[in-house]
Formats: C-alpha cells, sequence, structure tokens
C-alpha cells in the first residue's frame, strides 16, 4: 500500500507511473526520508535496491545504504525506514525510481528527479505523536521526520489581530494585544506530494526554509484546494511563524 508521504512507493509499475508528471526533486547525496509499509512479515530486511531510468533500465545501489533501512515491527505491520542519512556514494544526476525489494515484497517509488537542489523551497515537517491509523499512515514513533525540496515563493499574505479589552472607570482597557503576519507558500507539486501535503495541519513541527537561507516555524496551518493543469498542480500553504507573534499585555515585564 502507498502512504501518504512527501517519497511515496508503490507495489506495482502501472501505480507508479498512473499520474507520471513532474517527480519529487532528490539531492545527489541521499534520497528524501521513506517509508514502506507491509503486512506483519517479520525482520526481513531490504534485500535489494536499484534505480530505474526512464527506459527501464536498472542500476543496483543496495551498497549505498550502509546501514540499511531500520524495520520496525508493529502488530499487524511492518515499517521500514529510511530517515535521508547520506548514502556511501553520490546518486547519479536525471529521472529515476527506487525499486526496493525484502526478498517478499518488492516497491517502486514516485519518479525523482536527481540534480541540484539550490533553488527550491525545503518545507520539512514530523510529529511527536500518531496522526493516522496504522499501515495507511507514516509510523512516527521511531523520529520519522519528512521534507520536500519544492518550487515556490514565499508572500506575505493577511494578518490578524486579537485584541483583550476590559472595562474600567468606564474606558476600554486592552489587556492583551497579539500581531501575527500570514504567510503565503504558492508551490506547484505533483498528486503524490499533494496528498501528502494536506496533512500538514496534523503534525506538531512544520519547519520552512526559503531560498534566501530565512526558516520559519509555521503554525496555523491551512492548505488550499489545488489549482490542477494537465501537468501538474497549484496550491497555497498559508501559515504564521512562531518567531513573528508579538504580544502586548499590560503591565509586561522588561526583556532580560
Amino acid at each position: 500500500m502507498s502512504l501518504p508521504t512527501i517519497f511515496p512507493f508503490y507495489m506495482t509499475t502501472a501505480e507508479r507511473d498512473r499520474n507520471k508528471r513532474d517527480p519529487v526533486f532528490s539531492p545527489t547525496a541521499n534520497f528524501p526520508p521513506f517509508q514502506l509499509v507491509r503486512a506483519h512479515l517479520g525482520a526481513n530486511a531490504v534485500s535489494s535496491a536499484a534505480l530505474v531510468d526512464l527506459n527501464g533500465n536498472e542500476t543496483d545501489i543496495l551498497a549505498y545504504f550502509s546501514p540499511l533501512p531500520t524495520v520496525y515491527q508493529l502488530t499487524s505491520y511492518d515499517y521500514i525506514q529510511y530517515t535521508g542519512y547520506a548514502l556511501g556514494s553520490a546518486l547519479p544526476s536525471g529521472a529515476y525510481s527506487l525499486k526496493i525489494g525484502d526478498g517478499t515484497n518488492t516497491w517502486y517509488s514516485e519518479w525523482i528527479q536527481i540534480g541540484s537542489i539550490t533553488d527550491y523551497i525545503k518545507l520539512t515537517f514530523t510529529s511527536s505523536v500518531e496522526i493516522g491509523t496504522a499501515g495507511y499512515a507514516p509510523y512516527y514513533g521511531q523520529n520519522f521526520s519528512q521534507y520536500a525540496y519544492l518550487k515556490g515563493w514565499i508572500r506575505h499574505g493577511s494578518h490578524e489581530n486579537e485584541l483583550m479589552v476590559t472595562g474600567f472607570n468606564g474606558e476600554d482597557v486592552i489587556e492583551e494585544a497579539i500581531a501575527k503576519q500570514r504567510y503565503v507558500l504558492r508551490i506547484y507539486c505533483t498528486e503524490a506530494i499533494h496528498r501528502a501535503l494536506i496533512t500538514l495541519p496534523t503534525h506538531t513541527t512544520v519547519t520552512i526554509l526559503d531560498t534566501y537561507g530565512k526558516t520559519y516555524t509555521a503554525k496555523n496551518i491551512e492548505v488550499s484546494q489545488p489549482v490542477w493543469t494537465p501537468k501538474i498542480g497549484r496550491i497555497d500553504i498559508t501559515f504564521t511563524d512562531l518567531n513573528e507573534i508579538l504580544v502586548y499585555r499590560i503591565n509586561n515585564d522588561s526583556w532580560s
């Protein structure tokens, strides 16, 4: 089965190629983090790994994984987890699918474009609690964190002001005022990435690194409905930055 993650895997090439459009982006040093899920099988580890090009040619890269992805055994399902650590050798640039086997099952990844990620926005997210049903959602119990390199831009969106006012001697007194700038991250993505990003509001930690080196700690996240073209979709992710929520409280202490 395919998990709703940034770098999903499928059990058949037909599933993988059903929506073959713009791929997931990856640097040459490592793959994006991924998880594979299977019906409970035991400790069977990854026994094969190959890069498959657009012509179907396979290159064995099992030796690139050191250590091998880790197997976590749950009651009804096993998760095989790769956290995005550096591989033993650099990946070749180009478009590929990652084919992985455990001796019983074979998985085929979403197509990835391997190369420079200099001009891409990096979005990272994780959760301190499980967010769905075992076997159908990513498993966060072993420090799994996802990230994606995305085409897009970040701009100021709307703003929010909250006031807490009380009456005192016939006058309104502002006891607390909160100012929040909402940002808009507009990105262009595949259906697979969209499927993963709609889960962002359910995650406890979301950070965004823009192309200028600024990091946002995203809160109050909303994901728009997609606008699809024949090849790719556009979505807006709006959020506030935890570091830019300004609060005034009456008799507030001075900074130390």
